[in-house]
């Protein structure tokens, strides 16, 4: 026995219509061959050709058997070889970061295997608001009293009691599935709102998909698209219809959209649906049109028939073959039907149009690319471009333009007659004979032959070969007067030729504007191109995308399963359109209504927003017009589902994070190792970082230190305090790092004495990191020649009393020593330029210096006192009263050691900046294992050997006179007296 899905679905494929296929297989026991060649010989009136119809049975054979395993085993099998192939589009699974939806981007859906239809039409209709405004809203209340009603009725038709206990309990079960389908379709949009999740998976809403018999779908069934759409209406329909009052009466039934075909024509497989007027519900009214069917034939006894029949039609099948939309739904539902049976029984042709009376508020167009090849013997895809527009007018085709279409349509016919029979004659001249060559060319290439032709002449090869030209054959004894009245007599058919080609091409432009232009001021029945399903493959196998246009962001977005993209509208039309011989092109067009145009009171329909944990149900002000539809439990069902995701990616990033935690730890130790081995450690490396510093000063925090800072460079500076205890970055360290790795410290949190002392040893640091920024600077500013600056930075580091360290204290004097003879040097250089001024100046700071800093009974005080007599005395002409009273002063306050005088305390701002800079960055693990101011120092001082050897003269105490100074000076250029008046 045959399965009877499969079968169906077969039938149905090649363009039988879905009842007619679904009643004839019930009587045949689900034969397929058997119900093929009924149906053959039902709709052609006299058996068709034999080889056709073995074609079509042969190529449509179920596969046998394989021994030992089950159909349900090769079914599973199908379903995960399909889905595995689909694999390399998922995301890294073991990272969940990747499993995120990025902010903006709408969610995807999952192939699940081959469900890339099923994908993209949940997409579509995920983007018509008030379809998802529907199910949203929708809430089963079951009604006893109107299933009485029709089990009542049912048992009147029925006369058979176990046949109608079984359409019973298939009723029963459908409408089990349909309502489980809606609530599971509310489950998926609500994810589709709210989720985080880059794409999620339609598993609970194909599930709930069942066929006519209502038996789940295929889970790895390769359906066609229009096909599912079609099953998908109904389902969705008949759950939607136990809430809603439905309008009926004796001609207006309720219908699944299921498809018929008119007559012949269902090897162009037009969907229509049963005849009858739809029920007035949502899903019939938004998706469902309706048709007037007339059918015009004539007896054989001359009488004239009109048959009228009300049909409903769920999508538009438009045929591929032509090269637009618009004429792809006139030739299918505008034709002659061949072998069509009479009331009165005779074959005859017959005359059938397909009228609009009703129209849906969206509209489905179906590229019918697929057909039947009897020469190939096998079904194939139909490759030709397609054009359509993004606004179409549907107006030629409604029953109440019948009169004037009809008119239009007629004339139109005419035009396309005409432009057939001049494309022939085109065709001719640009095919000639059996040559098939363009005449025109060939007239053009004789003509120019002729006239170049001179005397024969021939000509021998380097290769000793005769070689001849096509242009020096010769008049051939004709003569070339003879050469030229032929030649000239070819021109003149060849201008001929010229002047009828560009008359006919003419006469089809004009034509083809007609044609084009024939139904101008039809436009009051407009739709707005709203989406496209793209198929890339061929006929029998595939792949299935979308494009969505956000109406509100005026942008397009391509949906491939997990994967959604912008793109632009030429990208999309491109592909959609179709290229000649490419495989991918449009499939399905999905048109809106202009009219009736799916709208929401809400100005903001979709952000595509991500939600913050707890956030949604936290807020009661509404995100966008999708967000307000969501159920509270429903909502909180996402929220939960979000916190989850968020979870599993907070928990990732810590393992991940605290992975390269522990190799940065461990590095870093090991660097630390290796520098303890440097001797003395604690003077040379002990302020380059707090890590540092700690291993100097023989802290038991140092591994618990190097573990913080360098927790703090991955994790946006923050550290082990700033850590919650639930923080999964806190318990990864806990749980792993610190069992993990040997050398982690043993306690990650401190006791508050231990916090007090940690504390105590930073402040320490930053006093020692201070003084080697103030020395660094110092040094730099002596570099430079800035002994003002220089001077004052001496004096605010030792009125702040920062000298922790006596090292630091004891070179910053030795520092203020040098500068101290060279200020003394910097008086003289001022006076020999007679620059008073300044000479005063310096002199002032020297004494600043020297009582505050070098100390009042140091030799280099004594040094610097001695040469501000003998400049006193040996420059006193220099010297007006107030200049000496300066001086003066300043000899007094050094001799008086008076410690009242006003210094600079105040530190640059320069300076100040840096310090901040340098305690930042040294409480990181910097590894810079040069202390800067060792270079500096010895710069400073090879720079300025003069002041360096007198330092060590008077450090040393050696005996000078005030002569021997002013000579010292003078030998490196400072020579006061030289602006002394000649005695």
């Amino acid at each position: 026995m045959s399965d009877p899905t499969k079968a169906l679905n077969d039938l149905v494929n090649i363009g039988y219509n879905r009842e007619d296929a679904k009643t004839v297989l019930a009587s045949v026991n689900n034969n397929f061959n058997s119900a093929l060649e009924i149906l053959i010989n039902k709709n052609s009136g006299k058996s068709d050709d034999a080889l056709l119809q073995q074609a079509i049975s042969n190529s449509l054979q179920e596969p046998q058997q394989i021994l030992g395993i089950t159909p349900e085993e090769i079914e599973l099998n199908k379903a995960i070889e399909l889905s595995m192939k689909n694999q390399d589009m998922l995301p890294d699974l073991e990272n969940p970061e990747k499993k995120l939806r990025k902010e903006g981007i709408p969610v995807g859906l999952r192939n699940m295997g081959n469900t890339c239809y099923f994908n993209c039409l949940l997409q579509i209709y995920f983007m018509l608001p008030q379809f998802v405004k529907r199910i949203m809203e929708f809430k089963y209340e079951e009604q006893k009293e109107e299933s009485k009603k029709e089990a009542k009725k049912e048992d009147k038709k029925e006369n058979k009691k176990e046949a109608k206990e079984e359409l019973k309990k298939e009723k029963e079960d459908r409408k089990k599935t349909s309502l489980n389908l809606v609530m599971n379709l509310q489950k998926l949009f609500s994810h589709l709102i709210c989720s985080n999740r880059r794409y999620i998976e339609p598993t609970a809403v194909l599930k709930a998909l069942v066929d006519d018999y209502g038996n789940p779908i295929s889970i790895g069934d390769q359906k066609d698209a229009g096909e599912f759409n079609i099953i998908f209406l109904a389902q969705i329909n008949e759950a939607l219809k136990n809430e809603e009052p439905v309008e009926s009466s004796p001609s207006r039934m309720h219908r699944s959209a299921t498809q018929i075909s008119p007559g012949k024509s269902l090897a162009l497989g037009i969907s229509a649906a049963l005849p009858g007027k739809l029920d007035t519900t949502f899903i019939n009214d938004s998706f469902f049109g309706e048709f007037q069917v007339v059918t015009r034939a004539v007896e054989s006894d001359g009488q004239k028939i009109e048959l009228t029949e009300e049909t409903a039609f769920g999508q538009i099948n438009v045929n591929a073959m032509e090269n637009n939309i618009y004429e792809g739904w006139d030739i299918n539902y505008f034709n002659e039907i061949e072998d069509f049976k009479t009331p009165k029984g005779e074959v005859t042709k017959a005359e059938q149009e397909y009228w609009v009376t009703k129209l849906p508020s969206v509209l489905f167009l179906q590229l019918q690319r697929v057909y039947y090849d009897k020469e190939k013997k096998s079904i194939t895809k139909i490759i030709n471009p397609v054009e359509f527009e993004k606004i179409i007018y549907v107006d030629r085709f409604m029953k109440e333009n019948q009169e004037k279409s009809s008119a239009i349509r007629a004339k139109v016919r005419k035009f396309k007659a005409k432009i057939k029979e001049l494309e022939n004659a085109l065709e001719k001249y640009k095919r000639f004979g059996a040559s098939k060559l363009e005449i025109e060319n060939v007239l053009d290439t004789t003509t120019h032959f002729l006239a170049s032709q001179s005397e024969a002449a021939t000509a021998e090869s380097n290769l000793g070969v005769k070689l001849f030209s096509p242009l020096e054959i010769g008049d051939m004894g004709y003569g070339p007067k003879k050469i030229k009245e032929v030649a000239e007599i070819i021109t003149k058919y060849s201008e001929v030729v010229k002047k009828q080609i560009a008359e006919m091409k003419t006469q089809l432009a004009d034509y083809n504007h007609k044609v084009a232009h024939s139904y101008d001021g039809m436009q009051s029945y407009g739709y707005k191109l709203h989406s496209i399903i793209i198929h890339s493959g061929q006929a029998d196998s595939g792949h299935y995308f979308a494009y969505i246009c956000d109406v509100e962001q005026n942008k397009w977005r391509k949906y491939n399963d997990i994967q959604v993209t912008e793109v632009p509208e030429e990208e999309v039309m491109k592909t959609s359109i179709g290229e000649e011989n490419s495989t991918v092109s449009a499939y399905f067009l999905v048109y809106v209504s202009r009219v009736n145009e799916l709208r929401v009171a809400s100005p903001l329909v979709r952000q595509y927003s991500l939600t913050e944990s707890k956030g949604l149900l936290a807020k009661e002000k509404k995100s966008d017009y999708y967000t307000s539809l969501l159920p509270a439990k429903l909502k909180k069902e996402v929220i939960e589902d979000n916190e989850r995701l968020n979870k599993e990616v907070e928990e990732y990033r810590a393992g991940e994070m605290v992975k390269g935690l522990q190799r940065l730890y461990t590095d870093r130790y090991e660097v630390l190792q290796q520098l303890k081995d440097q001797k003395p450690f604690e003077h040379t490396l002990r302020t380059f970082n707090f890590v540092c510093y700690l291993e100097a000063v023989k802290s038991p925090f140092v591994k618990w230190e190097l573990l913080n800072c360098s927790l703090k460079e991955m994790y946006d500076s923050i550290g082990i305090p700033l850590l919650d205890k639930y923080d999964p970055v806190y318990l990864k360290i806990k749980n792993t790092l610190m069992k993990v790795c040997n050398n982690a410290p043993k306690e990650l949190d401190l006791t508050n004495h231990q916090q007090n002392q940690l504390e105590q040893a930073r402040t320490n640091f930053e006093s020692e990191t201070t003084e080697s920024t103030i020395r660094a600077y110092l040094l730099n500013k002596l570099l430079a020649k800035d002994w003002d600056v220089a001077q004052r930075v001496i004096c605010h580091y030792f009125a702040n009393k920062l000298h922790v360290l006596e090292t630091t204290r004891k070179n910053f004097v030795d520092i203020a020593k040098m500068l101290s003879l060279i200020l003394s040097s910097k008086t003289s250089e001022s006076l020999m330029q007679k620059d008073t001024k300044d000479a005063i100046e310096w002199a002032q700071k020297n004494t600043q210096l020297c009582l505050f800093v070098v100390g009042a009974n140091d030799p280099h005080t004594e040094y610097v006192l001695m040469m501000l007599k003998y400049i006193l005395t040996e420059a006193q002409p220099l010297f007006n009263e107030e200049n000496t009273a300066e001086i003066t002063k300043c000899i007094k306050n050094i001799e008086e050691k008076n410690m009242k005088i006003e210094v600079p305390w105040e530190a640059p701002e320069e300076l100040t900046a840096a310090i901040r800079k340098e305690i930042e960055e040294r409480f990181k693990w910097k590894e810079a294992w040069k202390e800067p101011a060792q270079d500096l120092l010895k710069d400073f001082l090879r720079a300025n050997k003069y002041w360096y050897d007198l330092h060590q003269k008077v450090y040393k105490k050696v005996k000078m006179t005030p002569e021997d100074a002013y000579a010292g000076e003078k030998e490196i250029g400072i020579d006061f007296k030289l602006t002394l008046p000649k005695s």
